[in-house]
């Protein structure tokens, strides 16, 4: 029964979090044969963009060249919520030619996704994206965001060619004031302490940061990790709730976060929203409003997972010192403490 095999794997890839289990499954459609893999190029080619998307991981592994050559055109047709399901299925294609198709698709994303796929690229480890994200650093005509998560991307590879570039970020200044965002700074220092310490360390102290500007830094990617999607930054469990507001929806509502960091975190709210669902949050912190754009992750009834896709670089940098008030000291993660569950459920304290 190979159309129906062919069904129910492609729904099951695409629920899966493990490496492991979507290799066996890409395994199972080499077994049934070309066709099968012909059906899913026929699929990606011609479907509606939700049944499309679907197919991605699969033909990652078994066609990256094709899903490389395909996806740049059907993107134009999709919305942006797709454009989100697309760089999360090739979160499973192995790590090369993640990259190389993300390379391949990325001007063709929509800009709330760029930042997403930036991620997703340095989590690779490929030396070939380097180039690219380098264009993207080193240019003031992009979101400040892009660029800022472009300067993690690089500090993520130890992209040497970076170093003059870096060092531009963190030192130019304007008659009085440096010239960059805090943020950007930030990044640019804690990437150049990756790529050369020696260097960094001289620079980060004339560019007037201290050890705990520095504390709260993307992660490394885990090479032995079968988990598809790993954290971007550690987490942290605040000492007191936060409550993050709904500001874009027709009937908006609170959500009291106990855990949040720099890429997104998680809550109990008043109202289940889809996976994929584009929300704009707004804490208030005393007389300061910092205002983000998130995507909805996980949505049970008792808690959402969502993850910043946007946010001005000040409301950054007073979201970075908020976390360090209430979250401390990163905690420690380790591939051997994950375990295959469904999800967390937030706590309401």
């Amino acid at each position: 029964m190979p159309k129906a095999t062919l069904h129910y794997i492609t729904n099951r890839f695409g629920h899966s979090g493990f490496r492991e289990e979507c290799e066996l499954l890409a395994d199972i459609v080499k077994g049934l044969g070309q066709e099968a893999i012909h059906h899913l190029i026929e699929i990606l080619q011609t479907s509606p963009a939700s049944e499309a998307a679907e197919v991605l991981g699969l033909l990652g592994q078994l066609e990256p060249n094709t899903v490389a050559r395909i996806l740049p055109v059907r993107l134009s047709q999709w919305p942006r919520s797709v454009h989100d399901r697309c760089v999360r299925q090739l979160s499973s294609v192995p790590p090369y030619m993640r990259a190389q198709i993300l390379l391949a698709i990325f001007d063709s994303l929509d800009v709330l996704i760029r930042p997403l796929a930036l991620d997703e690229i340095s989590m690779t480890g490929s030396p070939d994206s380097i180039p690219k994200l380098l264009d993207i650093a080193s240019s003031d005509g992009i979101s400040g965001y892009v660029r800022l998560k472009a300067v993690e991307a690089l500090g993520r590879l130890r992209a040497s060619a970076a170093n003059p570039a870096l060092q531009t970020i963190l030192e130019a200044r304007q008659v009085w004031r440096w010239q960059y965002p805090s943020e950007l700074r930030v990044a640019a220092a804690q990437a150049l302490l990756r790529i050369d310490p020696m260097v960094a360390m001289g620079k980060i102290t004339a560019a007037g940061f201290d050890k705990r500007d520095l504390v709260l830094e993307p992660v490394d990617p885990e090479t032995n990790s079968s988990v598809l999607r790993q954290r971007r930054y550690a987490r942290l469990k605040l000492s007191r709730n936060l409550v993050l507001t709904t500001t874009n929806l027709r009937e908006n509502f609170r959500l009291n976060v106990p855990e949040l960091n720099l890429g997104g975190g998680i809550g109990a709210g008043e109202r289940h929203l889809a996976p994929g669902t584009l929300v704009t949050l707004k804490l208030t912190q005393g007389v300061r409003t910092i205002k983000a754009q998130a995507i909805v992750r996980g949505a049970r009834p008792q808690a959402m997972a969502f993850e910043f896709v946007d946010m001005d670089l000040e409301d950054r940098a007073r979201l970075r010192k908020i976390l360090l008030d209430l979250g401390g000291l990163p905690q420690a993660s380790n591939v051997s403490s994950r375990t295959r569950r469904r999800g967390r459920i937030a706590i309401m304290k």
